[in-house]
């Protein structure tokens, strides 16, 4: 999604044209996730480049180290980092996953 705003200048005919694109964030690294207790983790997400549209939510996705399916868990862009996730299993290793969605996907 692209908006445009046109300034006339001081010469006629001359004009700047500023072009804004938008579009669904980048992906999301994971910065941090310590234990919180035996079945929780705090994690901390890092969402480089936003596409030019604010943030809404977040995803953390998580699985036992080496596993196939994928369990998620959603956040509010408004609940402030670090997030708690739940339901881990204590001496097991898990992967870890963020995605971050805004207006446009």
């Amino acid at each position: 999604v692209a908006s445009n705003t046109i300034k006339a200048g001081a010469r006629s005919g001359q004009a700047t044209v500023e072009i804004r694109i938008e579009g669904p964030p980048q992906k999301c690294k994971v910065l941090s996730a310590n234990s919180y207790d035996a079945s929780y983790v705090n994690i901390e997400v890092n969402c480089p480049e936003d596409g030019n549209s604010s943030i809404t939510d977040y995803w953390i996705e998580y699985r036992i180290a080496g596993g196939t399916k994928w369990k998620s868990t959603d956040f509010s862009a408004s609940i402030p980092q670090p997030f708690v996730v739940g339901g881990f299993a204590p001496f097991t290793a898990y992967s870890l996953r963020a995605t971050a969605a805004n207006k446009y996907g």
